[in-house]
């Protein structure tokens, strides 16, 4: 892979709200419903890292964006994922439709990342609204963002509950210890 095709996400001076994301640029994972969602919020920067098939559309309708007050920028993949977490506001993971899991939700809150999934993400199951991530459908994508973003004790909620849900159920130690809980039931 070229070297250029690996850069670091920045977090522009003039964005003091950054927006993650990162999935496969698929019809699934509804980037396109992410690029609307942010489309009037003023000082918003979003980056994309992923590549796929609706790559060329995606970079067309967030062209149509990319102005003063909203920047879009789309990365192939990363150096780290740590340049992603430490620029980051918060993650939104977007998915349309059923998205089994969503571990780059989880790798988000266990850096403290405040998240946002729509309730087609299978994370949403382990998660509690406005405790651990804001849930929602897809329909409220914006309003979801809007919330959190004004909301400066919301995000220090979920940042604070949300790495400590990762760390509990997503870690290694956290997977193995529940794997123990659920042998020693039989015993």
């Amino acid at each position: 892979m070229p070297e250029d095709d690996i850069k670091p996400a920045t977090k522009p001076d003039g964005a003091p709200w950054h927006i993650g994301c990162m999935a496969r640029l698929e019809s699934e994972k509804g980037i396109d419903l992410l690029i609307d969602a942010i489309a009037d919020i003023d000082n918003v920067m979003l980056t994309i890292v992923g590549k796929g098939s609706q790559k060329e559309v995606l970079l067309k309708q967030a062209k149509l964006l990319n102005h003063s007050k909203v920047r879009v920028q789309f990365i192939d993949r990363l150096s780290t994922f740590d340049d992603l977490w430490s620029s980051a506001d918060c993650f939104v993971l977007p998915s349309r439709t059923h998205d089994p899991f969503g571990l780059v939700a989880a790798a988000a809150m266990a850096h403290g990342v405040p998240t946002i999934v729509t309730d087609k993400c299978g994370i949403s199951g382990y998660m509690e609204h406005k405790k651990h991530g804001i849930i929602c459908n897809n329909n409220d994508l914006h309003a979801s963002i809007l919330q959190l973003q004004k909301n400066p004790l919301l995000q220090q909620i979920l940042k604070l509950n949300g790495q400590k849900l990762a760390q509990e159920q997503f870690s290694v130690a956290g997977m193995v210890g529940g794997f123990k809980n659920i042998l020693n039931s039989f015993e």
